[in-house]
This record gives structure tokens, sequence and C-alpha cells, in this order.
């Protein structure tokens, strides 16, 4: 006669929520990662930008190029501080998915726990 463990469904149903959970931890992580390349391009861009237009002031240029400077740097502000929140909000969802697959792994380990001691 071979053992069978009471509660083997709920251990595999704990399994399947975990993997789940890792799932939805990828992608969220995935998600910061991407915002946090477009942020970092953005900001390396501005700065590529503060240096063209500090050139354009030392080797004089017209008022105009430099308000069209100007403009192009304001959008380019509006746009960091809007990739800036959907970083951020990225990093606030991989961390409450992150946590969620803490948890479910917690649970997991305790009913495999149980198995192990039951054997």
């Amino acid at each position: 006669m071979t053992f069978s463990f009471s509660l083997q469904k709920l251990l595999q149903v704990k399994e399947k929520e975990r993997d789940e959970q890792q799932k939805h931890f990828e992608v969220s992580r995935k998600q910061f990662e991407e915002a946090g390349y477009r942020l970092y391009h953005l900001l390396r861009d501005r700065e590529q930008m503060i240096v063209g237009v500090e050139g354009y002031a030392t080797s004089g240029t017209t008022i105009a190029a430099l308000q069209t400077a100007q403009m192009a740097s304001e959008r380019m502000e509006k746009e960091i501080v809007h990739v800036q929140g959907l970083a951020n909000d990225a990093r606030a969802k991989m961390n409450v998915q992150k946590d969620a697959l803490h948890h479910a792994t917690i649970e997991l380990k305790k009913l495999e726990k149980l198995k192990s001691e039951a054997t």
C-alpha cells in the first residue's frame, strides 16, 4: 500500500497559485524594467539637449533657435515627469506582486513541510 498525503489536492492548488504569482511577478518586473529604461533614455537625451543648448549659447545663435530648444526642453521635462510616474506605479505593482509571491511560497512550503513530516 502506498502512502497518500491527505492534503495532496491542497498542495497542488498552492503550487498552482505560486506558479501564477510567479508569472504575475515576472510580468510586473518586466513592465518596471521597460519604464526604467524609457526613463533612463529620456534623462540621457535631456542631458545631451542641455549640452547642445549650452553650445548654442556660447557659439551664438538666433533667439528663435533658443526658443525652439526651450520649448523642446519643456516638452521633455513633462514627458520625464509622466514616465517617472509610470515607473513609480510599475515599481509599486511589482512590489505588491513580490509580496504576493512571497506569501504564496510560504504557504506552499508549510504544506510541503507537513507532507515531509507525515511520511
